[in-house]
Order: C-alpha cells, then structure tokens, then sequence
C-alpha cells in the first residue's frame, strides 16, 4: 500500500488527546496488519559484519 501511513504531529495529538491508548492500539494494529513491511536494505558488507559479530570475531 502507498504511501505508508502517516500522521502528522497536529493529528497524532488530536487523537492521544481524544481516545485512549488501548483503543489507539488496537486501531493501529488493524490498519497496519494490512501493509507490507518496508523492505531493509541491507549491503553484503553489512550482512558480513554482522554475521562475524554473531561469531564473535573481530576482523577490521
């Protein structure tokens, strides 16, 4: 779905201020259980570093 949601910092005081958290959460979790995750980007060279850090090897 595009564009990801958004709300503006006006709106998202309107609506703490107006509804309560658990209903906000519960709102939230209906309408975004509907989008895709953003895709990471993610390089080889990060993958790697990553990967020696889980080995607990340190290489420079």
């Amino acid at each position: 779905m595009e564009p990801y949601l958004k709300i503006g910092k006006k709106e998202w005081a309107y609506i703490k201020e107006t509804f309560d958290r658990p209903d906000i959460q519960e709102t939230l979790v209906e309408i975004l259980k509907d989008y895709e995750l953003p895709p990471q980007e993610l390089t080889k060279k990060d993958a790697y570093k990553d990967f020696m850090k889980l080995k607990g090897i340190q290489w420079p």
